[in-house]
């Protein structure tokens, strides 16, 4: 795997990966342990939707069924268990 190829469909990963900003960190930091949770299981979800919309996109001839099933095999549609 080439590791400083731009990121495509195929999965390759990034140039580089960002990092949070100083400022951000301390913000989250404030944050309670229930609203960091709020936030990771937002970020997920709005993840799998835009996972949903690329396949959609990809394959127009997919039922949703089939969508939602692709996505979820993927293996980033599970929910993290808490």
């Amino acid at each position: 795997m080439n590791l400083n190829a731009s990121p495509n469909v195929g999965g390759v990963l990034p140039d580089k990966i960002e990092m949070i900003d100083d400022r951000m960190a301390e913000v989250l930091r404030r944050k309670s342990p229930l609203d960091r949770l709020r936030i990771g299981f937002s970020l997920w979800e709005s993840a799998r939707a835009v996972m949903g919309a690329h396949l959609k996109k990809l394959n127009p001839e997919w039922s949703e069924a089939e969508i939602q099933r692709e996505n979820r095999d993927s293996g980033a549609a599970e929910k993290p268990h808490v």
